[in-house]
Order: C-alpha cells, then sequence, then structure tokens
C-alpha cells in the first residue's frame, strides 16, 4: 500500500552485497511499494547496465532525503585480499556512499538486518564516525511487518507506532459501529414513539420547549408589518362611558347595531361581532337593518357562536333567516408561544382519524371565526398533503387557506367541537401583547358610538369586536418563554386573522422529516460520544451542551425562515440518549473508569 505523503519522499538504500543482500532484496521491495518506483534509489534497479556507476550514485545521492545505511552482521569487517576491512579501504563505494550522505546533511538512518549490532565509534572511519551516533532500527524477519512500519514511521518524521495506530483507531471505529448499529436504532425507535403517542405533551414539555424555540426566532418581519386588524374593545372605560356593565340584554344588541352602522360607514371592510347572540331578542330587527345596511355599503359582518346543532350554529333566529355569516369561536388550549386556533372538522371522524383508511381529502365543517371573517365562504375539503382547507364560495375562487396539523383531539373544550372530532388547526405566532393594546390597532368601544371618531381608521380593515373588560370571563393565561400572560379571547382571534391575512403557515415536520431528525441527531450523539472518549470530564459536559445549543439555534432559523417548527425537545432527546448509552459502552470498552459503576 501506497502513502500519499510518503510518495513525496526519495530513499536511497546502501549496503554491502557480500554481508546482507537479502535482506536488502526484501527492504528495497517493500519500500518500492510504500514510496513507489521512482522514489527509491537501489543500485541493482536503478543504474542500468552501462550507466557510470559512480555518477549516478552521486546524483542519487544528491537527490534522496532518507538514506538507509543496511548494516548486517559482517558490515563493518568484511576485508580484500590483503586483510584489510573493506570500510577503511580508498575507493569503498559503501564507505564513499555514507561520508557523502553524511557531509550533505542528509538523514541517515542506520537499519541493522540479521541480528547485527550498531557498530562501535572507534571501528568506523573517521568520515563515518557520526554514523554512530544515528539511532538506528532493526528488522528483523520474525516480525518484519512491525518493523517495517516503525521504519516507514522515522523516513516520514511520524510518531512511532502511527500506522498501528491508525489501524486500533478503524477497529475501534468497527466496534464502536456495531454498537451504534444496534443503540441508535432503539434509541430512535423509542425517541419516535414517545413522539408519537405525545409523551411530553402530557407534562407541557414539547410545547414549553417549542415556545422557547419560537423566541428565539423571534416575530416574523411580515407579521409586524400586517396592519389590515383593528380591535374594537368593550372596555372597563366603554362600559363607564356608556354606564352600564355588559350583560348582553337587548339594549347591548341595540348598541351593536349602531357599532355596526358607524363601522360600515367608516368603510370597515369585514366587521366581527365576538358576542354570542344565541337567543331571540325585540333587537334581533335593529340588528338585522344594520347588516342589510352594511351589505349596500360593501362590508361583510360575521357572528360568532359556540355551539352547532347537528351542523347549524346556534345564533339568533332572525340573522340566521338574514343569512348573517356566522364562524365558531374556538381557542386552542396549547400554552406557550404555540397557540392552536381550530380552523375547520373534518365531517366523518371515524374515517378522517383512522390511520388505514384515512383519504387525502376529508369533507369539512364547523368553519372558525376567523376562517370566515378573512375568506368568507365555506370549508370544504380538508386536504391532508398539502395541508390546505378548500374553501366554497358564492364570488370568485377563494385560493386553499393552510393549516399546521391535523389530528384527534381527545378532549373539547369547546361546546361546538365534540371530544373526538378530528381537527384542523393553525398553529399561531402570538404578538407581543403590547401589540394589540397599542392605540394604532385597539380603540374603545365606546369611542366608535362617539361622533368624534376617525373613519379613516376602519377604511378597508377587518375589525373584531369583543370584550376585554376587568371582569371577563373569556380570558386565557398564555405561556411566552418564563413568563404568562392574560390575553382576551379577542386578541387570540385577532392573531388568528392577521396570521390567515398574512399567509404565514407554520408547520411542524411530518413523520418521515421526524425521523430523519431523530436519525441525524442520534447519530450526532455517537459520534460525539466516541470522539470524547478519554476527554475530561468538563469537555465531555460542554461538547453536548455546544451541540444541543447549535441544534436549537439551527430550529430557530428554519423556524424565521421557512415556517416549519421542528420539535426540538424530542430530537435533543435521542441526541443526548445516543451520546449517554454510547459513551458509556465506548468508555467501558476502552477501560476507561465510569464513576459510579464498572471499571
Amino acid at each position: 500500500m501506497r502513502a500519499g505523503a510518503g510518495s513525496m519522499t526519495r530513499i536511497f538504500i546502501s549496503y554491502r552485497r557480500d554481508d546482507s543482500a537479502g535482506s536488502t532484496w526484501r527492504l528495497f521491495d517493500w519500500c518500492e511499494r510504500q514510496f513507489g518506483m521512482d522514489r527509491v534509489f537501489f543500485d541493482r534497479e536503478s543504474i542500468p547496465p552501462g550507466e557510470p556507476f559512480p555518477r549516478r550514485l552521486e546524483d542519487g545521492l544528491a537527490a534522496c532525503d532518507v538514506l538507509l545505511a543496511v548494516i548486517g552482521p559482517r558490515w563493518a569487517t568484511i576485508a580484500d585480499a590483503g586483510g584489510q576491512p573493506r570500510l577503511w579501504a580508498a575507493g569503498d563505494f559503501v564507505a564513499h556512499e555514507l561520508a557523502t550522505g553524511l557531509a550533505l546533511r542528509k538523514r541517515v538512518i542506520p537499519v541493522l538486518v540479521e541480528g547485527a549490532a550498531m557498530p562501535a565509534r572507534e571501528a568506523l572511519p573517521a568520515a563515518l564516525r557520526p554514523l554512530a551516533d544515528c539511532e538506528a532500527l532493526a528488522l528483523d524477519a520474525a516480525h518484519f511487518r512491525d518493523d517495517f512500519e516503525r521504519l516507514v514511521d522515522a523516513v516520514l518524521g511520524r510518531p512511532r507506532g502511527f500506522v498501528r495506530r491508525r489501524v486500533d483507531e478503524v477497529q475501534r471505529l468497527l466496534r464502536f459501529a456495531a454498537r451504534g448499529a444496534v443503540v441508535v436504532p432503539l434509541v430512535v425507535l423509542l425517541a419516535f414513539l414517545a413522539a408519537w403517542l405525545g409523551l411530553f405533551g402530557l407534562l407541557g414539555l414539547d410545547t414549553r420547549i417549542a415556545s422557547y424555540s419560537m423566541a428565539l426566532a423571534g416575530e416574523p418581519t411580515v407579521l409586524g408589518r400586517e396592519e389590515g386588524v383593528l380591535i374594537v374593545a368593550l372596555d372597563d372605560d366603554s362600559e363607564r362611558r356608556l354606564g352600564r356593565a355588559y350583560d348582553g340584554s337587548p339594549a347591548w344588541r341595540e348598541l351593536h347595531a349602531q357599532l355596526i352602522d358607524r363601522l360600515s360607514a367608516a368603510g370597515a371592510a369585514v366587521i366581527v361581532l365576538d358576542f354570542f347572540l344565541e337567543r331571540e331578542s325585540p333587537a334581533d330587527a335593529m340588528l338585522v337593518a344594520a347588516l342589510s345596511r352594511a351589505r349596500q355599503r360593501g362590508s361583510r359582518v360575521v357572528f360568532a357562536v359556540k355551539q352547532l346543532d347537528d351542523g347549524r350554529p346556534r345564533l339568533a333566529p332572525a340573522l340566521l333567516n338574514a343569512g348573517a355569516e356566522w364562524g365558531v369561536a374556538c381557542l386552542g388550549e396549547q400554552e406557550g408561544y404555540l397557540f392552536a386556533m381550530p380552523l375547520a372538522r373534518a365531517v366523518d371522524r371515524q374515517r378522517a382519524a383512522n390511520p388505514f383508511t384515512m383519504l387525502d381529502a376529508e369533507p369539512a365543517e364547523a368553519p372558525a371565526l376567523a376562517l370566515t371573517a378573512v375568506f368568507g365562504g365555506t370549508p370544504d375539503l380538508i386536504r391532508r398533503g398539502p395541508r390546505e382547507i378548500t374553501l366554497r364560495s358564492t364570488g370568485p375562487g377563494v385560493a386553499p387557506v393552510g393549516f399546521s396539523e391535523i389530528r384527534r383531539r381527545a378532549r373539547s373544550h369547546c361546546p361546538a367541537l365534540a371530544d373526538d372530532d378530528v381537527i384542523a388547526s393553525r398553529l399561531l405566532w402570538l404578538s407581543p401583547l403590547d401589540d394589540w393594546r397599542a392605540p394604532a390597532r385597539r380603540h374603545a368601544y365606546a369611542r366608535w358610538l362617539e361622533t368624534d371618531a376617525s373613519a379613516a381608521e376602519a377604511r378597508g380593515r377587518l375589525v373584531i369586536v369583543g370584550i376585554a373588560t376587568s371582569s371577563a370571563l373569556d380570558e386565557h393565561s398564555v405561556r411566552r418563554g418564563l413568563r404568562t400572560e392574560d390575553r382576551f379571547g379577542v386578541e387570540l382571534q385577532a392573531d388568528a386573522m392577521r396570521s390567515l391575512l398574512v399567509g404565514s403557515t407554520l408547520r411542524p415536520p411530518g413523520w418521515a422529516a421526524q425521523l430523519g431528525g431523530m436519525v441525524v441527531l442520534a447519530l450526532a450523539g455517537g459520534v460525539t460520544a466516541f470522539f470524547l472518549v478519554g476527554r475530561s470530564r468538563a469537555i465531555r459536559m460542554l461538547v453536548p451542551v455546544a451541540v444541543v445549543l447549535a441544534y436549537l439555534a439551527f430550529s430557530a432559523s428554519i423556524l424565521a425562515a421557512a415556517g416549519v417548527l421542528l420539535n426540538p425537545l424530542y430530537d435533543v432527546g435521542a441526541f443526548l440518549a445516543a451520546f449517554l448509552l454510547l459513551g458509556r459502552l465506548e468508555r467501558k470498552a476502552a477501560g476507561v473508569p465510569i464513576p459510579g459503576g464498572g471499571p
């Protein structure tokens, strides 16, 4: 086998034929395979017949980087016919080669073969005595391969045992890969099952971790620029100015009718009443008349409902008979930055929830208040593949509406949605609370019943009217990072409408992508454990923490750039489980002490 680095090293082999020809031939053969034929000078192979021998020797010596002086048992004592050791004789090529190499300051490595010992300094001519100071290497026929590897290390200037350590590392890697082939699939399977069953969702952990990812990503710029939604809040100040607390009485329906007139006259595109007007009232005629006038002015009016009777909304009969638009005002139940707003439900929940008979498209019903307000029309189909809801509309074709997830809700807290309904929901990126309470985005209910309201502030906007009093029951606790905020339902509905207007859909990865992410993280955990064996405890703690932080930063960037909401808890769990299990097995195999158990 050739070494890439060794192919640049030129070697000159010096030897005495009567002393070690056989061993030298073997050395040359191995050097030729290791370094290449054109990089090894050996007189019997490198000097063609007819070439001037002395001159070619000089050229070889000048060009070499390393001179191997092959020394056999009789190297220093072989004598000529007169009994004088050849090493001392004038014109001895071996003495000349070594003297020239030493004079040119070449690296000279004495190679002891056939049990030879290094000659004493006094046994050498003056020009060769520096040879005695050179570190020698022995080539023993009994373990020639190991000795040759040490020689290659010396020639290339590598630490001793370099090749052996590389072989050991490859063998260790193969053993580690065999253990990883068992541990990694097991870890991924357990993490995938935990995600499938929503194990950490029982404690709210996955939602909170996802919330932190959203906090790291920051609010999308496109949401911050959306000015199409305005809140008209029936707040404490409005109750004082109007001289009554909100109780849903006919007098309040009369005020709602006046408000619809004011907002439609101001040019509001859509007026959403987030009040439940379920029972018949003497003031319904005023509401119907205001609804008719709003339509004539080009404003749509949408009413909130909380209960469906066989698919029919529980809304005042007069409003239903007048063809009033409606939407289900159900809110999500998750905490954190994530708030899952139901958009529609599958008609046949048994078929929709069955993974073996599930269709790509399911008939839909029960449109969300935000869905009706933003798009009009009614839901037609829930399409699983592209994650979109198609709409039926009496006007021009309406583009499909994206949703984030579809799944069975084991328990519903919304009267309009039954337990075990299959719901298509949209994950909301909640706005900062101060955003919806700023004067530009929230007006008092009473203000719009007064003559000084500015019509320009409502023109072309979607206006949602709802309760925001200190005594309101429609208030929800939302966890944002490390703190908890109380938000009114009208503010959450406004966030849903703004999300639909922008078209920004947060999408968790599909199961295939989730599984792939867990595999990658588990493999990363195993690789990290492999390279940290033998390192200090501090390093073994800091490196995985750094990897986890890097992954969280990556998940935040993916969320900000593409709206893909990774599930860090399960991915990080796969990483840490593989890291700890494989790290423990590798340290045990390597004989590294394991605190608390085993050698």
